[in-house]
């Protein structure tokens, strides 16, 4: 198992556990587990007072982009229920079986999400991904256009 611990800011302080399945942790949610760093499965709510309220967050790096507008939709058992709608850019590069890829996408993510309002933990997400572009393979360009469905629960 993979224990962090963080802080009601959703800040990492310790990682203890196996450092293969950190690993494959960090490739299902594309991205790093780092102390002193936000956990991605936390959302900071505290400050979101009334249902209706919205507020946007975004999450830039050099190639890519996400600026997510969320909206306190209600209460529900001791919960919150935002809906959100994520603009996205993704561009990558990597090098599959000897074959640079280059991929250079775009479009949009939304759907639901509840959130734990005693720890601000994301306890489930609901949403669909439609992203349009290109991928480039040795010089040769494909359209790419992905529709996808997701659903994410934590069991705790």
């Amino acid at each position: 198992p993979i224990l962090l611990t963080t802080n009601n800011q959703g800040i990492i302080h310790s990682i203890t556990g196996s450092p293969e399945l950190l690993k494959q942790m960090e490739q299902s949610y594309s991205g790093s587990f780092q102390l002193n760093k936000t956990f991605t499965q936390f959302l900071n709510i505290k400050s979101i007072k009334n249902i209706g309220d919205s507020w946007i967050d975004s999450n830039m790096d050099a190639a890519n982009s996400m600026i997510t507008k969320y909206i306190y939709d209600r209460n529900e058992n001791g919960n919150a229920i935002l809906s959100f709608t994520t603009s996205m850019i993704v561009q990558s590069n990597m090098n599959q079986n000897g074959i640079d890829v280059h991929s250079d996408l775009s479009g949009k993510m939304s759907g639901t999400m509840t959130v734990d309002t005693k720890t601000n933990y994301i306890i489930s997400t609901d949403g669909n991904i439609n992203l349009e572009g290109r991928m480039e393979m040795n010089t040769q360009e494909i359209p790419v256009n992905i529709n996808s469905t997701f659903n994410e629960s934590i069991i705790k």
